[in-house]
This record gives C-alpha cells, structure tokens and sequence, in this order.
C-alpha cells in the first residue's frame, strides 16, 4: 500500500498544482463552478422529467433508462479523466528527445559532417502515449454517457438506445425540434459537438483503429519534409522538424487540460438543457 498511497499523493499534488477538477470536485462537495451540487441538482432536473410524465399521463422511459446509473457512471469517468491526464503531466517533460542525442557523421558522397538525431525512447515516452490513449478513450466515454442522459429525459422515440451518442442526440435535436435548439445551452452543446468533440474524436478514432501515440512519433521522426529548397529531407536530420514534432506530441496534455474543463461545463449545459425543455413543456399543458 506504501507505493499505491505514494503515488496517489504525487498524483493529488498534480491535480492541485495544475488544477485539475473532477466533477465530484477535489474536496469531494460536489460544488459545480455554477454553485450548484452535483447530486442535489441532478436530482433535481431528473424529477422536473418525471413531473412532466405524471402530468400528461404519458411513458417517457420505455427503455427502463437507470438516470442514477448514468450518473454514477459520469462521476466515474470524470476521475478517470482528471487520473490519466495527470500522468501524462508526470511524464511529458521526461519523455525521450531526439534533440538530447545529437550525432554526426561525414558524408564522403556529399563532402561534409552531417548532423542527425536519432530518437531512444525511453520509458516515459511510452507511459506517456499510453496515459494519452486512455485519456481520451475516457473523454469519449464521458460524452457518450452525457447523451445517453439526454436522449433519455424526451427523446427515446427518436432514436434506438443502441444507436445512441453524443453526436446523433444533439443532431436529433437539432433536426426536429426548433424550440429547443436555439437555447443558448443547446447552441454551446452543439458549438462544441462541431469543434472540440469532432476533433477529440479524431484523435481517438486513430488511436483506437489505426495507430498509437508512440508508433506515430516513431514513423514521423523517420519520414521526410520537403525544406525550403523544395527538396525531400529527412525528418531526423532537421532541427527545426524535430522541435515541431515534440512539440506536437506535448501539446496532448494542453488539449487534454482544456477537455476537462469541457466535461464539466457540459454536464451543466446539458442539465441547463433539460430544466428548459422541460420548463417549455409543462408551460405548454
């Protein structure tokens, strides 16, 4: 237990120091940037539905949804993320850098030293791609979870649950119904399904079907540029092309910082959401 306890006090250190939030927040209130509580109001806009069902009489669960699930699931997800970002900030500046390793060697074909820089990557740089992956396998997660909530609340006869995310409830809502997409909730869900998401997911996608973090910089390092006399240089022989990859590769953690803060403003624009649509709704009875 001494190394488990060891490491969770480095990785606490980290989310203070980097202020890493989690949605159950890192004192554990539960106290959301809008001040409201994240159990109570949950609680809250999940019976503002049931309200407007006993209202009408009508059955807007067929699928037997578990809302309390569903936010259990969110909470756990939302300190996967805040976990694994964390360690790739552990990692980042200890990864293996070609630049560190500088060689030369004379060039009898060409008349001089060439300079070159080969990449030895270490073993952060591994546990650094690997934290990577997970992170944002878990921000996919997270948002594929924030739909099933909002499909669940009015719109479960639009589409089938296994066809459900992200992406197809907000395009749902979008489609069909009017009144509800011009809220200013609705516009950030969708501002941010267009920009953020799609490409959070694009990084994912790749991740997940075609290559790793680690494979990615490996083939990069050992491909070609073509430099400013319009002939193809290799990568590993340019400096400048170097710095530009590393520099790439680091910038995962920026992004995934950022994330973070999308995950919990999206958890208070969706409820936002569903307190609207159902406060139009029941004015409409």
């Amino acid at each position: 237990m001494y190394i488990i306890d060891a490491i969770q006090e480095a990785i606490v250190e980290i989310y203070k120091s980097e202020q890493i939030q989690v949605l159950s927040g890192m004192d554990a209130k539960f106290i959301l940037p809008n001040e409201k509580q994240v159990l109570a109001w949950n609680s809250e806009v999940i019976s503002g539905v049931y309200k407007y069902q006993r209202a009408k009489n009508i059955e807007l669960n067929p699928n037997n949804f578990q809302f309390q699930k569903n936010l259990d699931n969110l909470l756990f997800n939302s300190d996967e993320v805040a976990y694994f970002t964390a360690n790739t900030f552990l990692y980042k500046d200890k990864i293996s850098n070609p630049l560190d390793d500088e060689q030369r060697y004379y060039d009898e074909k060409e008349g001089k030293w060439i300079t070159y820089y080969p990449h030895f990557p270490n073993l952060a740089s591994k546990r650094y791609s690997m934290y990577v992956a997970a992170a944002f396998e878990k921000i996919y997660n997270y948002w594929d979870r924030i739909g099933d909530l909002l499909w669940a609340t009015y719109f479960q006869n639009d589409l089938k649950e296994f066809a459900v995310d992200f992406n197809r409830v907000i395009d749902n809502i979008s489609n069909k119904y009017p009144e509800y997409s011009q809220l200013e909730s609705f516009q950030w869900l969708l501002n941010f399904k267009q920009n953020d998401y799609k490409n959070l997911n694009e990084v994912r996608k790749n991740i997940v079907h075609y290559s790793s973090i680690d494979i990615e910089f490996k083939w990069k390092h050992l491909g070609q540029f073509v430099n400013a006399d319009g002939i193809h240089q290799n990568v590993l022989s340019e400096k400048d092309e170097i710095l530009k990859i590393i520099t790439e590769r680091k910038e995962y953690y920026n992004i995934l910082k950022k994330e973070i803060d999308n995950t919990i403003e999206g958890f208070i624009k969706v409820h936002e959401l569903i307190e609207e649509i159902t406060k139009i709704k029941l004015a409409e009875i």
